[in-house]
Formats: C-alpha cells, sequence, structure tokens
C-alpha cells in the first residue's frame, strides 16, 4: 500500500482500502494497462467501478482544453449589486390626474375670488309701493285714496350687510368642503396608478433572474457534461441538473412578455440609487402631511363649515331708509326712519347643542385622522430606514461571495483541480446565491420606490425633492 505508483489513488472503500490507477470504458484498453502494472505488482487485477472515483487521476486529454479555456459571459457578477443595469424602455410619466387637479385648483381659485369682492353694496335696496283704496257709501256711489311711497333701504341683519358677510362664509366653505373631496380622490388615483407603473417591474426582475438563472446552470451543464464524458461524474447528477435548467427554462419563458415593459425614465434612474437617498426628518415630513395633506384640509373645511352657532341676533331684522311718499292730493312727504324685527322667543341653545355636537364630531374625526397619517408616516420612515440597512447588508454578503467567486475560478483553471467536480459545484453555488442575493437588492429597492411614493402622497408632495434632504436631489 506504501509503494505504488505516483499517478495511481489509494481510496478507502468501506472497510478496505484499494488502490486504483486507471478508469476505461474499453475492457481492452484496460487489459493493455494491466500487463505493465503485473510487472510491478503482482496482484494487479481489472475490477468494475464508477468513473466519478477517478476524478482527481483523469489523465489529460484534449477535452480539458475546453473545460479550463471556459469563461463565464454573465457580466452581472462583476460589479453590478442589482438587476437595474439593464435596458428599459424609457415612458414619460403620466401627468393626466396632476392636469385634472390643476384644472380643479384653478376653478376653485376662481370661485373663492367671487367672494372676495368689497360688501358695501350688500343689503342696499330700492323699495316701492302704491295702494289704491275704493270707498262707497249710500250718499256718495264711490271716491278713491291712493299712497305712493318710494324708500331706499340699507339692511344689516338677515338678508343685508352682516347676513351676506356670514353667507359667503358659509359659500367659501362648502367650495372648499367640495374641492378637498375631490382632490383628495383624484390623489388617491393618481398613487394608484404609479404604485401600479412600478408594480410591473416585478415581473421584468423576475425575467432578468430567471433569465441569468438558465444561463449559469446551462454553463455549469456543459462543464459536467464534460466530466460526465472523463468519466467523473455519474449519470443522475447530469439528470438532475437538466431537470433543474428545465426548470428555470419555464421561468424565464413565464415572464418573456415583461420585456416589453416601459417606466418613467425618472423612476428608472431613481432605483439605481436609491438607497443613497435620505428622507427628511419625521417631523417636517409630518408637518407637511398637516398642511398639504387633502383629507386633512377637507376635515378643517367640515369644522369651519359648521363653525357658526346660532345666536339670538341672527333672527333680528334691522334696516334704516329714507322714503318719498305721497298720499291722495295732500303732496309729499319726506320721512327717514328705521324698521327692526326682534322675536320674542330668546331661546337658541337647542339648535347651539346640535351645532356643538356636529363640530365635536368632525373635531374628532380629524384627531383620528391626524393621529392615523402621523403613526403611518413614521412607519414607512421607519420602513424605509431598514430596507436601506437590508440592501446594505446583501451588498456586504454580495461583496464576499464575489470574493470567493474569484478564488474558485482562479483554481479552475489548474489543470488537475478543473477536473475536480467539488470547485465546478461551488462556482455554481455562489453564482447562484450572487443571483439571489440581487434579486433581494433589485426587490429591496422596488419597496424603497414604493414607499416614496407613498410618503408623496400623504404629504401630497407635487415633487420627491420635497421629502428627501436636499444634498441628495432627483
Amino acid at each position: 500500500m506504501k509503494n505504488y505508483p505516483p499517478n495511481c489513488l489509494k481510496m478507502d472503500i468501506g472497510k478496505f482500502s484499494v488502490v486504483r490507477c486507471a478508469c476505461y470504458e474499453d475492457y481492452a484498453e484496460a487489459q493493455n494497462l494491466l500487463k505493465s502494472y503485473k510487472t510491478k505488482i503482482s496482484q494487479a487485477h481489472i475490477v468494475k467501478t464508477y468513473k466519478y472515483r477517478f476524478q482527481s487521476i483523469v489523465p489529460k486529454i484534449k477535452e480539458q482544453v475546453n473545460l479550463i479555456n471556459f469563461k463565464n459571459e454573465i457580466n452581472i457578477f462583476n460589479n453590478s449589486y442589482d438587476f437595474f443595469d439593464i435596458n428599459i424602455t424609457e415612458q414619460k410619466e403620466i401627468t393626466l390626474f396632476n392636469s385634472i387637479k390643476s384644472k380643479l385648483t384653478s376653478n376653485k381659485d376662481a370661485q373663492l375670488s367671487k367672494f372676495d369682492n368689497s360688501l358695501s353694496l350688500y343689503g342696499l335696496a330700492i323699495d316701492s309701493k302704491y295702494d289704491q283704496y275704493l270707498k262707497s257709501t249710500f250718499l256718495n256711489r264711490e271716491y278713491t285714496d291712493y299712497e305712493y311711497n318710494l324708500k331706499l333701504k340699507y339692511d344689516f341683519f338677515k338678508d343685508g350687510y352682516m347676513e351676506q358677510r356670514k353667507s359667503n362664509k358659509e359659500n367659501k366653505n362648502k367650495i372648499k368642503v367640495t374641492f378637498y373631496q375631490y382632490a383628495s380622490e383624484i390623489e388617491q388615483y393618481s398613487y394608484e396608478e404609479k404604485l401600479s407603473n412600478i408594480q410591473t417591474l416585478l415581473p421584468l426582475i423576475n425575467f432578468h433572474y430567471y433569465q441569468l438563472l438558465q444561463k449559469t446552470t446551462a454553463e455549469n451543464l456543459q462543464k459536467n457534461n464534460i466530466l460526465k464524458n472523463l468519466g467523473s461524474i455519474p449519470e443522475y447528477q447530469i439528470q438532475l441538473k437538466e431537470k433543474i435548467l428545465k426548470k428555470y427554462k419555464k421561468s424565464t419563458q413565464k415572464y418573456k412578455n415583461a420585456i416589453d415593459i416601459k417606466i418613467a425614465k425618472s423612476y428608472f434612474l431613481l432605483l439605481k440609487s436609491i438607497e443613497s437617498i435620505e428622507l427628511k426628518n419625521i417631523n417636517e415630513l409630518q408637518d407637511y402631511m398637516k398642511s398639504n395633506n387633502s383629507k386633512v384640509l377637507l376635515q378643517k373645511s367640515m369644522y369651519n363649515f359648521e363653525d357658526d352657532t346660532n345666536s339670538y341676533f341672527d333672527k333680528v331684522k334691522v334696516n334704516i331708509y329714507l322714503s318719498n311718499r305721497t298720499v291722495d292730493e295732500n303732496g309729499w312727504y319726506n320721512t327717514m326712519g328705521i324698521d327692526s324685527h326682534f322675536p320674542l322667543d330668546f331661546s337658541s341653545s337647542q339648535e347651539n347643542e346640535v351645532q356643538r355636537l356636529k363640530q365635536n364630531a368632525i373635531k374628532n374625526q380629524e384627531e383620528a385622522l391626524l393621529s392615523f397619517l402621523t403613526n403611518k408616516i413614521d412607519k414607512l420612515v421607519r420602513k424605509f430606514t431598514n430596507i436601506k440597512y437590508q440592501i446594505q447588508d446583501n451588498k456586504d454578503e454580495l461583496e464576499i461571495l464575489n470574493y470567493k467567486l474569484h478564488r474558485y475560478e482562479l483554481l479552475e483553471k489548474d489543470n488537475i483541480s478543473s477536473l475536480n467536480l467539488n470547485i465546478h459545484e461551488k462556482i455554481y453555488l455562489l453564482q447562484e446565491s450572487m443571483l439571489q442575493l440581487k434579486y433581494n437588492i433589485s426587490l429591496s429597492k422596488l419597496e424603497l420606490l414604493k414607499i416614496l411614493m407613498h410618503l408623496e402622497y400623504l404629504t401630497n408632495s407635487s415633487d420627491l425633492n420635497l421629502i428627501i434632504k436636499a444634498n441628495k436631489c432627483l
């Protein structure tokens, strides 16, 4: 067992130790080699065995050249951390909803401006009255009395200046309530449309992921077929790898149509370095939300709409007037005076109580909405930070695996080591793991973009630069 030829291999099979020097499919070749060994080792003989046991001592033959010079064509294992170095057809971002909202805002401003004009003439009116009285007696058949009055009056309450001011305030709040109702719906439609566009990237990522897995597996299978021809690996390992390749081909075919997916260039460029973005302070985002979110502004407008409680003076009517009056042929009289109407009912408590209940309900709803949105922003910001950490961890792991892959590829170039199945499988498993990490990073970047879109929606920002720090302008 100690003095066997250097090109032979000692093997421990079960409880036995044997020395085996070559493996041939043709019996005649093995018999010719046996004659040369018999002169040195009288007990040498031919046995049946598996080819893979000789993977480290197979003679150097021409097939090794193909194996040694086999180059990995997947550039993705070099510098890229994700699948966003792919070519994507550019598409302009959909601005339909922004255009609709702009028109709605212009209409609101135009309507509100109508109530900002001077109120100096409100309550000023001209009244005229003409009455004719017919009288009859037994002595005189009839005679006529008449009265004519022309009056210029100025109302202060009810239908006049003060009432008009109150009416203007109510109408302005009605316009605001209507506007924020429609605006909040349009903003939600716009957000859902953007989110839908981002979601279309998922099948595109899947397509490139499985396409690269397919390519990597095909290259590994080619290497394994060379080793099989050399008798270094059993048939079942080839069959297993073929099944894996078939699975990846099916998955690639499944997402093949995704290659035509379009995305706005701004989003595509953003995805390339989205993990480097720093969000503004949570308090800034929350304050921006309170000042701009349409749902919040809707609640405030509804509260103001119900803000005026009934008072006694809402039922009072007072006006001053100047009049010119004539009665029969007695001539004209110039008069001036004050008309007043004061209800005898001094109680408005029931109506005011109902009003206060409405205000309290709206106020509670506003507080609940603010609490919900504030917590939502807080969670989104924290999630954004956590995903950034995950991406960095995956990048670090990717660099480690890339280093290992480089070392194994150097070993693969060695003529003897290149025939070692373990080296090829380690390279393949490393490539699989690296693709999985790149896939995870790509999905994480997609999640970061979704969070940015959500924050943009909650704060009603017209530009992402309003929610991220200035030194990372997009």
